[in-house]
């Protein structure tokens, strides 16, 4: 649009309409280097990358096809941050006072021989589990080299005390919605 009108009419009328279509285009998310693109081949680009505001992975079964159309509103895909993940493990009830907020502790993996990775427990749930007799206790843990994978099984022990968690594997699974960008390890 902008780069017609000034191509046909040249002059002050042209520039606020390039200058509008610039601000319209930015209001949409496109990118300033694909702006610059478009002026420098002078037309529009054909296909346009959209560019995710994190860094992350896409979220497993989510990935878009190619050329398909989509809706107003349409969530196409959801970007995990894997940087900081959630651990949620089942403590029994009797060893409840050994899990509390702020308490440090040492996630194991198979998959990573002879590697510790520590944490914080962040949340101590608030009901028992009639079935197991447990109460979830859900931790913090930095994963800034993407250690820890969506599936991958984990043991956690409470650094302060290491009878407190029932010891047990479990599963890092997505979740798609949590607090910052993490996603739940849950351990059955």
């Amino acid at each position: 649009e902008a780069l017609r009108a000034e191509r046909d009419a040249p002059g002050e009328a042209s520039g606020r309409a390039v200058g509008d279509a610039r601000e319209r285009l930015l209001r949409w998310d496109v990118a300033p280097e694909d702006l610059a693109e478009m002026e420098r081949l002078e037309r529009p680009l054909l296909e346009l990358p959209i560019r995710a505001r994190q860094d992350g992975i896409l979220a497993p079964g989510e990935a878009p096809r190619s050329g398909r159309y989509v809706e107003e509103g349409e969530i196409l895909f959801t970007i995990q941050d894997l940087s900081q993940v959630f651990v949620t493990a089942h403590l029994f009830e009797g060893d409840l006072s050994a899990a509390t907020p702020g308490a440090g502790v040492e996630i194991r993996s198979s998959a990573l021989p002879g590697r510790v990775l520590a944490g914080t427990v962040f949340l101590v749930g608030s009901f028992v589990d009639g079935a197991t007799r447990t109460v979830e206790v859900i931790s913090e843990i930095p994963n800034p080299d993407g250690l820890l994978k969506i599936g991958m099984y984990v043991d956690v022990v409470l650094r302060e005390t290491v009878h407190g968690l029932h010891p047990g594997a479990g599963e890092v699974a997505g979740n798609g919605g949590t607090r910052g960008a993490g996603t739940f390890c849950f351990l059955r």
